[in-house]
């Protein structure tokens, strides 16, 4: 191939591990000199020992079985908890349903708001008949799919000194669309 860069194979002494080096010299090459440290050693780094310390990862799945075809339930205390759990400070925090018929979405908990996304998802994907979708033959929840995909999957939120991040009257939904069987969201911080 025209301009395509050649790669050999070194075998580092110091580990058994297997570097890459280019052939030509690069600019980068040039800067660095032809030494590429092993991937061993970049894992004994100072910096990477650093990182690793100071990173920490906190993941938990919240189980739901609703009693109902659909429902939408504030999970906000729950993922708030798991939070607390983490120790993390500063971070990251993803919440996904693990379940295609569900979702998890962020907006105000006023029952108003919830009758008006049940009405509205209601007309664009309504429930039956449930001869009119594709998907449903040994089962009758094409539309949940479908409700699913408009609400989402998961949310990300900062967290900020402990806390979540949120803006003014933001909280954490679990969305079920074809309950009445266990689901789980997954919570996962990444952080310091």
């Amino acid at each position: 191939m025209k301009g395509a860069r050649r790669l050999v194979v070194e075998r580092r002494e110091e580990c058994g591990c297997m570097g890459f080096l280019p052939v030509e010299k690069t600019a980068a090459c040039r800067f660095l000199g032809s030494v590429i440290p092993c991937f061993r050693s970049l894992h004994a780094s100072p910096i990477s020992a650093f990182l690793r310390s100071s990173m920490k990862s906190y993941q938990k799945e919240l189980w739901f079985n609703v009693p109902t075809r659909r429902a939408f339930i504030n999970i906000t205390r729950e993922v708030e908890q798991c939070l607390a759990e983490s120790g993390i400070e500063e971070g990251l925090l993803l919440c996904n349903a693990m379940h295609i018929t569900a979702s998890v979405f962020i907006n105000d908990d006023e029952s108003g708001l919830h009758h008006d996304y049940e009405q509205w998802l209601e007309r664009l994907a309504p429930h039956e008949p449930v001869n009119q979708y594709r998907h449903n033959g040994y089962e009758d929840n094409a539309d949940a799919h479908l409700k699913r995909q408009i609400m989402g999957r998961e949310v990300v939120v900062a967290v900020t000194g402990g806390k979540l991040h949120f803006g003014t009257w933001e909280q954490i939904f679990y969305g079920e669309f074809d309950g009445r069987r266990k689901k789980r969201v997954l919570v996962k911080i990444i952080g310091e």
